[in-house]
């Protein structure tokens, strides 16, 4: 399960990536729009502003000021006129038509040539007719861009002026008359290109199939641009605003979508890999702790200061102690006794193996249970060392042979019985193996046959029997073979044999003769028991000779005697 688990996450991150860059990317598109909106939005109100400020408050302060002094003379108006216009470059001339005759112009070198003049009599029949619109509605008109006598396009805006107090026909004053540099007024009015921005204005309902176009680029208008309506004294402008490389996204997008692609690949399958090396680790760690932890073997580590820093399960349980209680104990005086059994410090002893554990790699030492019980534990040690190759402590693996000292120490005590019954009995005792070479043969061969240990062990019993002993040996064999096969492995025979001598005679031995089996019941050699009876063959061989002798005796006279009666009759 968490396998499974381990290998979802990197898609699932990945997935998340994937919905962060989106994200991010979205983000940074809605932030450039806005930015962009934000741009377009102050560019053209400040456009917007400008074109309708300038032309309108000039009109207003000159309107206020005429309504208080009505009687207004030449001089008095070109300084009027001159603090009013300071500030606004595109003011051409600025006229005063009382009664709409021209009364006051400025500046002041046109004077001569518009004083007198009648604004409804004279100019363009578009200035006149807005002339008598503005007189009956008493509202500003203004004259959309036109050019003028020198060709130069100009705007030309007229207010009517009405005294105070006054009805509307008896009140009217006159007309004031601002002609306006039309290329100028838009120039201010960052009407074209300003900050990146295109900005274009037209005229809402052109009349008299007039050019729309006021000024700018007419494909702003179809570029989905911002709008704003300019109100102006003859109707409504349309000011239009759009960025100079259109409403195009970020152009971050690119690089947030590359490296965002770059990072849903990498970052999964950076967490794929460190999922499969963790899993592995984590394999290999839980191989490791059921190696450790569940071998039948004593696995301990030991600190330089001999303390014990770790030791797996089957370690506490052999020793009898609790998980985690031996952790911290020194070796020395809590599992093995401070002296052996012949006097050997082994705090010493393990502060050399600490030192150079090259030079005792195999050891066999006793130790002690928790309960008192002796144990022995035959150990291999190798050192640990850190990354800079220091020794830094001990790692032990340690195999339980209590079982077999038990054993061999019990072979060791029925071994020395053993010999010393077998060194010490008259009867010749011997073993042969399955090709019946002699393995063991005891020292009272010696004293029967006159052969050192040395000249017979690994030799053939055949080379030491006289040929018709051979001859009986081999049928001995058959016999076992045959005894073995009715009987089991419980088989012997008893048979005399002739053996050689050292000195060139011969011994006869009676022998006992049974088969070694193994475990699995397979043969694999002889064991025999012999006795001395040479004393015992010369009996039998004289008995027979004074039997034979006797017979022969007996037999002449009797022969003699029985014969008689028949050469007698």
């Amino acid at each position: 399960m968490l396998k499974r688990i381990t290998y979802l996450i990197p898609p699932f991150i990945g997935l998340i990536v994937a919905v962060l860059v989106y994200v991010g990317y979205r983000a940074d598109q809605d932030y450039h729009a806005e930015k962009i909106h934000a741009q377009v939005v102050q560019s053209l109100n400040e456009s917007r502003d400008s074109a309708i400020g300038s032309g309108v408050h000039l009109i207003s302060a000159m309107e206020a000021f005429l309504k208080v002094n009505p009687d207004l003379n030449q001089s008095q108006f070109s300084v009027l006129a001159n603090a009013l216009l300071v500030n606004m470059p595109a003011a051409r001339s600025l006229q005063l038509a009382k009664d709409d005759t021209v009364s006051h112009a400025y500046p002041s070198w046109s004077a001569d040539k518009t004083f007198g003049r009648k604004l409804d009599q004279t100019g363009p029949l578009a200035l006149r007719t807005l002339l008598e619109r503005a007189k009956d509605t008493g509202r500003r008109q203004i004259l959309t861009p036109d050019e003028d006598a020198l060709g130069n396009e100009e705007i030309v805006i007229l207010a009517p002026v009405f005294l105070p107090g006054k009805s509307l026909s008896e009140g009217y004053w006159g007309m004031i008359c601002i002609h306006l540099d039309a290329a100028a007024l838009f120039r201010s009015a960052n009407i074209g290109t300003a900050d990146n921005v295109l900005i274009a204005l037209r005229d809402k309902h052109p009349q008299d199939d007039r050019d729309a176009m006021l000024a700018g680029d007419p494909l702003v208008f179809e570029m989905s641009p911002l709008g704003r309506s300019v109100s102006v004294p003859s109707g409504e402008w349309l000011l239009a605003a759009a960025p100079l490389g259109g409403w195009s996204g970020s152009p971050y997008g690119k690089y947030i979508l590359g490296i965002g692609l770059l990072a849903m690949v990498l970052i999964p399958a950076s967490l794929w890999a460190v999922a499969v090396i963790m899993l592995g680790r984590l394999k290999d760690r839980e191989r490791y702790y059921q190696l450790v932890h569940n071998a039948k073997s004593i696995i301990m580590r030991i600190n330089m200061d001999g303390d014990i820093v770790f030791c797996n399960e089957y370690a506490e349980g052999f020793y009898g102690y609790e998980p985690g209680e031996l952790l911290g104990k020194p070796l020395v005086g809590t599992l093995v006794p401070r002296k052996m059994l012949e006097g050997r410090s082994m705090r010493r002893y393990l502060s050399r193996l600490l030192m150079d554990p090259t030079a005792h790699p195999f050891n066999e030492t006793m130790n002690v249970r928790k309960n008192g019980e002796i144990v022995w534990v035959a150990w291999a040690n190798d050192s640990v060392r850190n990354k800079d190759g220091v020794s830094i402590g001990l790692l032990c693996v340690g195999t339980d042979i209590t079982d077999r000292k038990l054993m061999e120490e019990a072979l060791r005590q029925r071994e020395k019985q053993y010999r010393l019954l077998a060194e010490n009995v008259t009867d010749i005792i011997w073993g042969l193996d399955a090709d019946y070479r002699f393995t063991f043969v005891s020292p009272s061969d010696e004293d029967v046959r006159g052969f050192k240990r040395s000249d017979v062990l690994g030799r053939y019993i055949q080379e030491f029997l006289t040929p018709a002993s051979k001859t009986r040996f081999k049928d001995i064999l058959r016999m076992l073979d045959d005894l073995a096969g009715g009987q089991g492995s419980l088989t012997s025979v008893t048979e005399d044999l002739e053996f050689t001598c050292a000195d060139g005679g011969s011994v006869w031995l009676e022998s006992h003769l049974g088969i070694l089996f193994s475990e699995e019941g397979e043969r694999i050699g002889l064991q025999g028991v012999s006795r001395d009876i040479s004393d015992r063959k010369l009996a039998e061989a004289l008995r027979e000779d004074v039997e034979r002798m006797a017979r022969h005796d007996l037999k002449t006279p009797l022969g003699a005697v029985i014969g008689l009666p028949n050469e007698i009759r």
